[in-house]
């Protein structure tokens, strides 16, 4: 499960511009104003360069909003664009520009455009506020360039106000950030920056929100400000900030240039006691926050590294700053060489906005993770030519909790994921289905002590395509999963990720547990699950067995899971039905003679002597009724007859005009939900006409 509070915002530093004049180049950015809730594009002009000319592009925060980049000011956004340059891909002879980093989209040289979309370069960037974007010559080409740009709140009829106080004192400018929970993590649903006086005020939707604000040398708690914002209510919460004693500088940097920054990055830090902080790298990729004693988890912003076309680590960095601050924290990113690009779309063809997608290696070390926009259209970053396969998905954590999405097929390869090459382009579409259903469920060990924060896993294959839900239990081992109908497989998740049971358990300290089928016809569904401690047997088969009937052979296999498998099976107590042996692979074999209802328990062995014992009930059935044939009819040409029988036994219909003969023709196979049915032979011509039905098909 992909954690979204990484996609946050706030703080840091400011870098110096000294330039030559050029009066022919123009900036010019459309619309200069939108609502925090735009999910369209910003269109950024640059005129009058030179062929292929580069240009810096960096994104101010303008706090105090006097239009001015002032000394201390956080450097919000910072990328290059160069003239006639895209970030293009190959799918075959297609070839297939990026859209999630900003490059040039017409073909005029001296000229570029970029097409900017606000919401999926980050969170951080639909905060209310204004901003300033300076342009500048890394050549000296022009002086800098500056247009204003500025963040509005939509007016919902709700609203949320207060102050920011730190050691009873009002803090200005300040940020504050709105989130809604998502199991174990924290999306954010809006943002402003506070006045000069430390007093802030956000409208926003009804729910349940928890409120943090954000300032350099500054920690906040998580969740010490939950609140619920009802309908029409303007509700006055306000917010503390605990002063920072130390910090956590380093650098961010380009894994294949070392001496290459990555500026303009949002840098969230989570406590081990709840505590979080943020940074914003500089012009260098520098960055340093003002922190408190504790265990610290070092992030980036997931979007605004897909934004520059960047990979991340799925390991964080972990810093301990109990004996004071820590230094050098350097992280080197890879830069993507490879995309998946596709589609979201509902099962009417219609396109599905800001559904989260990532795509990561299977050897869990690298990820991306990205909105689709507003035509549904996504670009996720990968890294060909490398040692790891890859996989593509959409993220649980923000996408609407009642629809199910689909899955490449190259997911569920026995080792999962795809192999690409450089600069190479591969295509998904994801289907969304609407999921009304629910499979829960409860995952607890051999105490029957909840297992909390695994991930449960379902999959079902539905109109040819692959579908897949998941969610992490609760604190009480239970989860819910939406669902489609369909015949689902669930699961839970055993390796890899910080939801598994090895992540919980500890590798090899544990069975995994078996795999439940589950059919959803317009109902619900239930699956639990027990993790049991090696050294122990977990018989997966399921009583009653699946029944026989008398004269037909019978065969089915008993399944179990330990830590040493090879098991071998044998019969412990009670009675086998007549005919049906027990073989010790676990095989149920063999044509039953008797009728009846069959109780018996079997003994189980594995490899390392493990033993337990698993009852069973098997019922056998008693033989079908012989079929009894009506006297035929004849009726408009087409003789008709009755045959009486038993319900849900299969029948072969034969007919012959010759009862010496050794030719009979086949009429039809049927099995009848009733104990009679009515057989028509259209095809009848001779006026003498023969039949008999056999058992079977």
């Amino acid at each position: 499960m992909k954690t979204s509070l990484a996609r946050l915002a706030l703080v840091f530093t400011l870098a110096g511009r000294v330039a030559q004049s050029h009066a022919a180049v123009a900036v010019s950015l459309a619309p200069s104003a939108i609502s925090n809730t735009y999910n369209g594009t910003i269109t950024l002009q640059v005129t009058g360069l030179t062929n292929g000319e580069t240009v810096i592009i960096q994104k101010f925060l303008d706090a105090n909003g006097n239009g001015i980049v002032d000394a201390g000011e956080t450097l919000w956004q910072a990328f290059k664009l160069q003239d006639g340059h895209a970030h293009v891909f190959q799918d075959g002879a297609t070839s297939v520009t990026n859209l999630t980093i900003p490059g040039d989209t017409d073909a005029t040289p001296g000229q570029i455009t970029a097409a900017l979309n606000i919401a999926q370069s980050g969170f951080e960037q639909t905060i209310v506020g204004k901003y300033l974007y300076v342009v500048t010559s890394p050549s000296g080409n022009f002086s800098p360039l500056t247009n204003s740009f500025t963040v509005t709140n939509f007016p919902f009829a709700q609203a949320l106000s207060g102050s920011i106080i730190a050691n009873a004192t009002n803090v200005p400018y300040a940020a504050v950030l709105i989130f809604q929970g998502a199991g174990d993590n924290l999306n954010p649903q809006g943002g402003t920056v506070a006045d000069g006086v430390g007093h802030y005020q956000l409208s926003a939707p009804p729910g349940d929100y928890i409120l943090m604000a954000f300032k350099s040398n500054f920690v906040a708690n998580v969740g010490a400000a939950a609140v619920t914002l009802n309908a029409g209510v303007n509700l006055s919460t306000n917010l503390t900030l605990i002063s920072a004693d130390r910090t956590i500088s380093g650098s961010f940097l380009d894994a294949s240039n070392l001496t290459a920054g990555l500026p303009g990055e949002l840098v969230p830090m989570e406590s081990q006691n709840g505590l979080l902080t943020i940074a914003f790298t500089g012009t260098n990729g520098d960055f340093s926050a003002g922190v408190t004693s504790d265990q610290w988890k070092v992030e980036l912003s997931e979007q605004g590294i897909a934004f520059h076309g960047y990979l991340r680590s799925q390991n964080k960095v972990q810093v301990d700053t109990t004996t004071g601050s820590v230094s050098g924290v350097t992280i080197a990113l890879p830069k993507a060489n490879a995309i998946f690009y596709g589609t979201v779309k509902d099962a009417s063809n219609q396109p599905m906005a800001n559904i989260n997608l990532f795509s990561a290696d299977n050897n869990n070390t690298l990820e991306q993770s990205l909105n689709s926009d507003t035509n549904g259209k996504y670009f996720a970053g990968a890294f060909g030519g490398g040692s790891s396969a890859w996989l593509l998905q959409v993220s649980t954590d923000s996408s609407p909790s009642n629809y199910i999405f689909s899955s490449p097929p190259f997911n569920f390869n026995q080792n999962p994921g795809t192999n690409l090459i450089p600069g190479q382009a591969l295509l998904y579409n994801f289907i969304a289905l609407l999921a009304t259903n629910h499979i829960t469920g409860h995952v607890q060990d051999s105490s029957n002590n909840p297992v909390s924060g695994v991930q449960v896993v379902a999959s079902a294959a539905i109109n040819g395509a692959v579908f897949q839900a998941q969610t992490d239990t609760d604190a009480s081992g239970n989860y819910s999963l939406n669902v489609a109908n369909g015949n689902w497989n669930t699961s839970v998740s055993c390796q890899g990720g910080q939801d598994s049971l090895d992540n919980i358990f500890g590798t090899g300290t544990y069975q995994c547990p078996g795999n439940q089928g589950v059919t959803v016809s317009n109902n619900n569904g239930t699956a639990n699950f027990t993790v049991q401690p090696c050294g122990g047997i977990q018989v997966l088969t399921a009583s009653p067995l699946i029944s026989g009937q008398v004269g037909v052979y019978y065969s089915n296999q008993l399944y179990a899971t330990s830590c040493q498998g090879f098991f071998t099976w044998s019969l412990n107590s009670g009675t086998l039905p007549p005919g049906i042996n027990l073989y010790s692979p676990g095989a149920l074999n063999g044509t039953p003679t008797t009728n009846g209802t069959f109780n018996f328990t079997v003994h189980v062995v594995d490899g390392s002597a493990t033993a337990t014992n698993h009852s069973f009930v098997l019922t056998i059935n008693p033989p079908p009724t012989p079929p009894n044939l009506g006297q035929p009819t004849k009726t408009a040409g087409q003789f008709q007859f009755l045959v009486l029988g038993s319900a849900g036994q299969n029948y072969t219909i034969q007919t012959s005009t010759n009862l010496k003969s050794t030719n009979w023709s086949l009429l039809l196979v049927t099995n009848s939900s009733a104990n009679s049915f009515l057989i028509s032979d259209p095809g009848a011509t001779n006026p003498t006409r023969y039949y008999r039905v056999l058992l079977g098909p």
